[in-house]
Formats: C-alpha cells, structure tokens, sequence
C-alpha cells in the first residue's frame, strides 16, 4: 500500500539503530510538553505511551487507512527482527550516520552487495 507520497513529509535520517524522523527528538519533545505523551526508559528501548487520542483530522482518509494497514501488518506478519530487517534495507545500508534517506529509497530492494564502481565500469 504505497501511495508514492510521504504522509507527514518528514525527512528521515539514517541513525544507530534504523531510520528515524530528522525531527523526531523534537516532536517527541513537544508532545511530552503538551502532556500528550509519555515517553520512558525500559531496558534498553525508549517507550511512548499516548495520554491522548492523536489528532487526525490533518489526514485524508486514504492516508488513515494506509496507516491502519501498516499497522496490520506489521502486528500480524513480523517479529521485532523481522521489521528491522525490513527497515534496515539497502538505502539505509549504504547511507552515512546522520544522512538523509530519499523517499523512492524505499524501493530499492538489494539484489547485489552495493560496489564504488560506476555502471558500466
């Protein structure tokens, strides 16, 4: 279910763990100041509990359904590896610490280990 479009624009950054938003810190910041979230540390993970229902209105519909989608499928077909796997694909392989990841990256899949050669070397 791609809709070719990103749904909040963000710009996402290759990091130590996978892709993440260029602004998520700050957003997650934000939200907690608001008291529209809680975020805290369990082991070794950073979690987020929602205090209040999001805002959707912002969102077409098609866009919610593509979220809800995402969501389905990543509950029902994947394991916690799997989805990094997944997540942590050839775009994001390649990629330098804290360099931005194209939209359409998303699309490469890795059929060779990437080279410095041009094509047609």
């Amino acid at each position: 279910m791609l809709t070719k479009k990103s749904i909040t624009d963000a710009i996402y950054i290759r990091e130590k763990y996978g892709p993440v938003p260029k602004h998520g810190k700050l957003a997650r910041d934000q939200l907690e100041k608001e008291g529209a979230i809680r975020s805290f540390r369990e082991d070794q993970l950073t979690r987020i509990v929602a205090l209040r229902p999001p805002d959707t209105s912002i969102f077409s519909n098609e866009e919610l359904r593509a979220v809800d989608y995402w969501i389905e499928h990543i509950d029902r077909d994947h394991t916690a590896k799997s989805i990094s796997d997944e997540s942590h694909d050839c775009a994001w392989s390649i990629a330098k610490l804290g360099e931005k990841l194209p939209l359409h990256a998303i699309l490469a899949n890795r059929i060779r280990e990437p080279t410095t050669k041009k094509w047609g070397d």
